[in-house]
């Protein structure tokens, strides 16, 4: 017989769900590239919450690295999304604010 056991309590969740955001837009020659990354926890509690959301974009090191990708077409960009959720491995990459992004949930 299992206890009865009315609720359960604790003062954090880990490894709490994201909500990752990858803004695109177009460059000078109409081509899709994605201008800004961001991701922020997702609400736990009911009813409507307001965020802000600080997007980032990975930096280009030198002017010809970023005429490079003009030319090229060839941006910096995450293949995997788990590093845009904050792994070590981001912590390699030279990054730059990039805005940010009012939510509402």
């Amino acid at each position: 017989e299992l206890p009865n056991i009315d609720h359960l309590q604790t003062d954090r969740l880990v490894n709490p769900p994201q909500i990752v955001i990858v803004l695109y837009g177009h460059d000078f020659f109409g081509r899709t590239i994605p201008k800004a990354y961001g991701n922020i926890h997702f609400p736990l509690t009911s009813g409507t919450t307001r965020r802000k959301l600080h997007t980032f974009k990975v930096s280009q090191y030198s002017f010809w690295t970023r005429l490079y990708s003009l030319l090229s077409g060839s941006y910096y960009e995450f293949k995997d999304i788990e590093e845009v959720l904050g792994s070590a491995d981001r912590a390699c990459l030279k990054t730059e604010s990039s805005g940010i992004v009012d939510l509402e949930f």
